[in-house]
């Protein structure tokens, strides 16, 4: 970007460099150097320190302090980094730099980031143009960014362009038009017609319901808009917006005290949101009475007064960045549990296979909506779209795996990367687990995946068993939720990650598989598990397991534990939390070797059913250990049925 503006004829001021980053993406100057230069005419610098002063309550204070003088530092760029929160403008980020004792950082109340942009033409060309931000999400100026996001998605973005006929789900919500009161159920409508799907948060309140004894009124007399929740309304709202005709909403498309439709439609979930024109993502509604839409509890952006003369324009406004990491969870797994606080749908299970199925999702936040679909993610901020093909997303995962042609990923394993992501939500029921995870488990089967085994595949199930949680917190309900061999079968407080691609060699023979549904859907819950396999089995090798709260960066940073005999320990990565119940007998499992290691699941002979082991842990081996001849001699082929 080059300087141009007021004052592109003088030379480059040594401070904001007049805003030149042709050769660089930043510069960091002093706070007291840009108030000298200020002083000394460089109207950018005049601006900056307008900028800052806005949104800094103790810039005043801290500027005069010759203490904070070598400390306080400006960081000048533009904003091209970051997953989803880039947004080409102009941004000062200030930073303290070993804070006296007389004055902490946490008292300087440092503003974490400003924004300096203009929003019409304005003689100042080296600043970047920004959208202003509204007062409410649901602002007519919002709403109009959806329409063309929608027609850039549907003309340029070849990854969303997967859908050659739409077949539309068996019941759906007739909006009709903008002042209609009545909205009505409709059954049985033909394909290739355009709807809208709506995924939100139920919450602890029951949301309105199509039960068997209202179907038929919802039918034929329609649903007053005035019953229907906030969240619904808002719902009808914006897809009378877009001028489509037909909204689809899990509570009332689907009979709620009718098991049989609710298994229908549920198996039906990847069709029904893969199919939607597009997806609204309630992100910030915690049930359905609190709506979509937000008011902005601050004035979005404030104009920067002149620095020459007070009152006159300068069509350069100043604002608080706004960061959204809550939607980085669409991009990367592993974001941390507090992004998810004031978002709640986004820490949702049921929600996080919506969101990956659907090609096109708006979120509604606190303060502004985000665009996402299978090719790019761009929020209201700016003209800046960040292409999720360039970084490790769910959304390009899920469009490399519908149309594998279209790229070459930088995905290695899809299937575990869409996993990670899963592991990590939220779920109210236990016995859920596995259904909420259905509808994708579905999508991936059509690819050829095979035969799906409680969330692993028979394929690759050697690689499977790979697994490992972390977090401080691990248990297994009470409640039969899936076999011991399964991941799903564990819930922590952490992450789930799997090493099976880091696999050279594979020591073990699968010789059974055997998974019971509760209903006619492989995919969903189980009420059991079988797996045999032959290969090498240790004897009595673990004594004992040493919990020694470290963490084995090595190996992807997870909770380190020891496993113990006289001449060898070796790190152990528990299914269940520790200690492990006084008595039980260790036994290990050699499933294969990486690079560097020996892969090995833990066992103990299980209480339920006789012959039969648990699994209860993983643990790996570093094949250039000195001791390795023990761990390595102590083993015998043996077949192991593990339930």
């Amino acid at each position: 970007m080059n300087g141009n503006g007021p004052q592109a004829s003088r030379p480059p001021c040594e401070s904001c460099g007049n805003l030149d980053f042709t050769s660089c993406d930043g510069r960091v100057t002093r706070l007291h150097h840009l108030r000298d230069t200020s002083r000394s005419g460089c109207e950018i610098c005049s601006i900056l320190l307008g900028g800052l002063q806005l949104f800094w309550p103790k810039f005043d204070t801290c500027i005069a302090l010759a203490e904070l003088n070598d400390k306080l530092h400006v960081n000048i760029s533009i904003d091209k980094t970051g997953l989803l929160d880039k947004t080409g403008l102009l941004c000062l980020t200030l930073m303290c730099f070993g804070a006296p004792a007389t004055r902490p950082e946490h008292d300087l109340m440092l503003p974490s980031c400003i924004e300096i942009f203009t929003i019409e033409a304005t003689p100042w060309q080296c600043i970047p143009h920004g959208r202003p931000h509204q007062e409410c999400t649901g602002s007519k100026v919002y709403l109009d960014y959806i329409p063309k996001w929608l027609e850039t998605c549907m003309i340029e973005h070849e990854r969303c362009r997967t859908i050659t006929r739409v077949e539309i789900p068996f019941r759906v919500l007739d909006v009709g038009q903008e002042g209609e009161d009545h909205i009505f159920l409709r059954d049985n409508l033909s394909t290739d017609v355009k709807y809208v799907c709506l995924s939100h948060c139920w919450g602890g309140s029951q949301p309105l319901e199509t039960r068997r004894n209202s179907l038929s009124k919802h039918i034929n007399d329609g649903i007053p808009c005035s019953d229907l929740p906030t969240t619904f309304v808002d719902a009808v709202t914006i897809t009378r917006h877009l001028g489509v005709r037909y909204l689809w909403v899990d509570s009332l498309c689907i009979i709620q005290d009718d098991q049989i439709d609710w298994e229908v439609v549920s198996g039906q979930m990847a069709d029904i949101y893969g199919n939607a024109f597009l997806t609204i993502a309630a992100a910030i509604s915690a049930n359905s009475d609190t709506g979509i839409f937000s008011r902005v509890s601050e004035t979005p952006q404030v104009e920067i007064p002149d620095p020459a003369s007070q009152g006159r324009s300068t069509g350069v406004f100043s604002r608080r960045k706004i960061h959204h990491p809550q939607y980085n969870n669409m991009a990367m797994p592993g974001h941390r549990p507090e992004h998810y606080l004031s978002h709640p749908l986004l820490a949702r299970a049921w929600a996080y296979q919506e969101q990956c199925l659907s090609p096109r999702v708006v979120y509604f936040g606190h303060e502004e909506i985000l665009w996402q679909c299978n090719t790019v993610s761009q929020c209201c901020c700016a003209d800046v779209a960040t292409e999720l093909e360039d970084i490790y997303s769910v959304k390009s995962c899920i469009a490399q795996i519908l149309n594998p042609s279209l790229s070459s990923s930088i995905i290695d394993q899809p299937w575990y990367f869409v996993l990670e992501g899963y592991y990590e939500k939220q779920i109210t029921k236990d016995t859920d687990r596995l259904p909420a995870l259905s509808s994708l488990v579905k999508r991936f089967q059509r690819l050829g995946y095979g035969r799906y085994l409680a969330g692993l595949w028979e394929d690759t199930l050697v690689k499977d068993l790979c697994w490992i949680v972390s977090g401080r917190y691990r248990r297994r309900p009470k409640t039969y939720i899936a076999p011991s061999w399964s991941w799903a079968s564990t819930f922590s407080d952490g992450r789930l990650h799997n090493r099976g691609d880091e696999l050279m060699t594979v020591d073990v023979e699968v010789l059974e598989t055997r998974c019971a549904s509760t209903s006619k859907d492989p995919t969903g819950a189980v009420t059991e598990g079988v797996i045999r396999l032959s290969g090498p089995l240790s004897g009595r090798l673990f004594e004992r397991v040493l919990d020694c709260g470290k963490y084995d960066y090595d190996f992807g940073g997870y909770l380190k534990n020891f496993l113990c005999s006289d001449s060898v320990s070796i790190p152990f990565y528990p299914d269940i939390s520790l200690p492990l119940p006084k008595g039980m007998q260790l036994h290990g499992l050699k499933l294969g070797q990486s690079e560097r290691d020996m892969f090995i699941i833990i066992l103990a002979e299980s209480k339920r059913v006789a012959g039969s082991y648990e699994r209860i842990g993983f643990a790996k081996f570093g094949l250039k250990r000195q001791n390795l001849w023990h761990i390595s001699s102590d083993w015998a082929t043996d077949e192991v049925t593990i339930i």
